[in-house]
């Protein structure tokens, strides 16, 4: 298995247990959990107010005053001071993405030599900025909530795998679902399926890393059209090289094509089918 294969792709070799991948898997989810925890802090109080509002309109009743100010200061902020805080975890989460997949991914933003005031508009004009912002709360939101379903089957599979060593110094019976365990014996069965769920745990984390790395990449590089982000003239230079100062070129150019099809007889010639 190459190591320039993509994450989903890599899943799909026969070999992928014996590589490299489950373990780059694992490193790329643990390094998520310190950039996941402020963001999804963050995250979770913006949709604070969404989620107080959606349960008054469950009861019937309409949301109260401060209830829909606080949703509207939380999309204020999302959006006006958002990008801010997208924009540097954009940066780290594309050299992070190399911990799973090698292949490069460069920032979609175009280089600014500008004071703050020009940097500012500029990056909240760029489609980049919003994309990145809309990872961010992909991974305040949805990468939680699916690291924390899988570490529940983490813990499940280890219980299954320590229930004889539970059910032989414990006093009671341990109860799984419908089953209760009262020996080492009766717990051996679970011990056995645990084992064999873990290689199906290893995939499935390898599932998640890959999903999240695709959206990573596919969210936070550059344009899909493959087309180069507009250069945006530096401080003290308000045209900047390349840039056109006022309709002088394009006039000229204009004047030449007009006396060039005017005295060529054969590019103004009409032709009439009735006639």
């Amino acid at each position: 298995m190459s190591t320039n294969d993509a994450p989903l792709q890599a899943l799909l070799h026969r070999r992928y247990l014996l590589s490299a991948g489950p373990w780059r898997a694992f490193v790329y989810a643990l390094t998520t959990l310190p950039v996941m925890a402020p963001v999804g802090a963050a995250m979770g109080l913006l949709v604070l107010p969404w989620v107080a509002a959606l349960s008054w309109l469950t009861e019937g009743t309409a949301p109260h005053r401060t209830v829909l100010f606080l949703m509207v200061l939380s999309l204020a902020l999302f959006a006006g001071v958002g990008p801010l805080f997208a924009i540097p975890l954009g940066v780290v989460e594309r050299a992070r993405l190399a911990l799973l997949d090698p292949r490069p991914l460069p920032s979609p933003h175009p280089p600014l030599v500008a004071g703050p005031p020009a940097w500012a508009r500029a990056r909240y004009a760029e489609t980049a900025t919003w994309r990145e912002l809309c990872y961010a709360a992909f991974l305040g939101l949805i990468v939680p909530t699916v690291y924390f379903g899988y570490g529940l089957a983490v813990l499940l599979d280890v219980a299954f795998v320590l229930s004889p060593l539970f059910a032989s110094t414990g006093t009671v019976g341990w109860t799984f679902g419908a089953f209760t365990v009262h020996s080492s014996g009766e717990a051996l069965p679970f011990a056995i399926l645990g084992v064999l769920l873990a290689p199906v745990l290893w995939y499935l984390l390898g599932l998640i890393a890959a999903g999240q790395a695709a959206t990573a990449r596919a969210l936070l590089g550059a344009r899909a059209d493959g087309a180069a982000p507009l250069p945006v003239p530096p401080a003290g230079d308000p045209v900047g090289p390349g840039f056109v100062t006022g309709p002088g070129p394009a006039a000229d150019a204009f004047d030449r094509d007009r006396r060039r099809i005017a005295g060529d007889p054969t590019l103004v010639r009409v032709e009439f089918p009735w006639r």
